[in-house]
């Protein structure tokens, strides 16, 4: 902290306005909050959060959450752990308090605002920008819209309710120095259109209103098929795989008026999600089902040919992937990043194909 004071202090000398992350202080030093200079901007993240209201926040030591939720659970016949986190039950009776006045909410303790720490930032006499993510650290090669709309919605009915300085959508390249590279700017179109529509209107749009305004001012198509099929890439198992999701991407390209490379983007990497998936899956299933099956000879020899046919295949579609992949990081990124992308991509799948253990080898 102090050097942090100095660094504020050094900007706000030279005419700047410095703005710093919350979360280190909001969750072990609160208290420090009033050290820094009052021109310091505070900026609030939460990247997981999808409602107005929750049952838990990052505070100080851990994870904060009611007592009643270690009640017994009827519908499953469960008792949660007795210390799954700190409880609100348990605070000095003034921090109780002061917590119940910025719940937000009659439900407390059971629930409170989801930006608790948004008016406790405020009392300390700093202005706040919060920050949303349109493609967070884990969501990987796509962003995860399911989490990602109801966050930038969540962050502007918060801002616009508290009337503080407004919202920033982040985008992380990666989740660590040695984490997988996430995706490009190619598909994160969406949620950052998202961010505009809902940052300037907080909550008069609908998701299914901004799908339909998204799709028609982005690609020029009249129906939400386009953001149906971004909705389906992450979901390709559960939905199944009776309709081809690359083939109703190239359809959809071949009807946009613009913007249509963006689709044929979500095609390609629909496919390399899906590849990640199968290697898994077969990987998984080879540790486990055929090892055993193939030392106690139960399984024929004809069918363990079938999965190293398996095996080949995936090798064979992995290898065109990566070219057809190539492809599209080369019409959008350096050059020199270009290779960190395939190996980031395809890394995981090349490591496990190569590792299969036998009848795979």
């Amino acid at each position: 902290m102090e050097y942090i004071k100095k660094a504020c202090d050094f900007i706000i000398k030279n005419g700047k306005v410095p703005v710093i992350w919350d979360d280190i202080l909001t969750r072990h030093a609160p208290e420090l909050f009033k050290v820094l200079p009052k021109q310091t901007v505070i900026m609030y993240w939460l990247y997981s959060i999808k409602g107005d209201k929750q049952n838990y926040c990052y505070a100080k030591d851990g994870v904060l959450t009611s007592k009643q939720w270690t009640h017994k659970l009827y519908d499953y016949g469960k008792e949660l752990p007795p210390r799954a986190a700190n409880f609100i039950e348990e605070l000095p009776e003034d921090e109780y308090r002061k917590m119940e006045k910025d719940s937000g909410t009659k439900e407390f303790p059971r629930f409170f605002s989801s930006t608790i720490f948004l008016k406790r930032i405020q009392q300390t006499g700093h202005e706040v920008i919060g920050a949303s993510a349109g493609l967070s650290s884990a969501d990987g090669i796509v962003p995860n819209i399911e989490r990602a709309l109801p966050n930038i919605q969540t962050w502007a009915r918060a801002i616009k309710k508290n009337k503080e300085m407004g919202v920033v959508s982040t985008a992380w390249a990666r989740g660590g120095t040695l984490a997988q590279i996430n995706g490009i700017m190619e598909g994160n179109w969406y949620p950052f259109l998202a961010s505009a529509e809902y940052y300037w209107s907080a909550e008069k749009c609908s998701e299914k209103d901004f799908d339909r305004k998204f799709c028609r001012r982005f690609y020029g198509l009249d129906n939400i098929d386009a953001t149906d099929c971004i909705w389906q890439i992450r979901h390709q198992n559960l939905v199944g795989r009776k309709e081809n999701l690359e083939k109703q991407f190239n359809l959809l390209g071949k009807r946009a008026i613009r913007h249509n490379e963006n689709l044929y983007y979500y095609a390609v990497f629909s496919k390399v999600l899906q590849l990640r998936s199968d290697v898994e899956t077969l990987f998984n299933y080879s540790m486990s089902s055929l090892r055993y099956m193939k030392e106690h000879t139960v399984i024929p020899p004809r069918d363990l040919n079938t999965f190293k046919v398996q095996v080949k295949s995936l090798i064979k579609e992995s290898t065109l992937l990566k070219k057809r992949v190539c492809t599209i990081c080369k019409k959008v990124l350096h050059y020199t990043e270009v290779n960190d992308c395939i190996a980031s991509y395809f890394g995981w799948c090349d490591y496990l194909l190569k590792t299969m253990p036998a009848p795979f080898n």
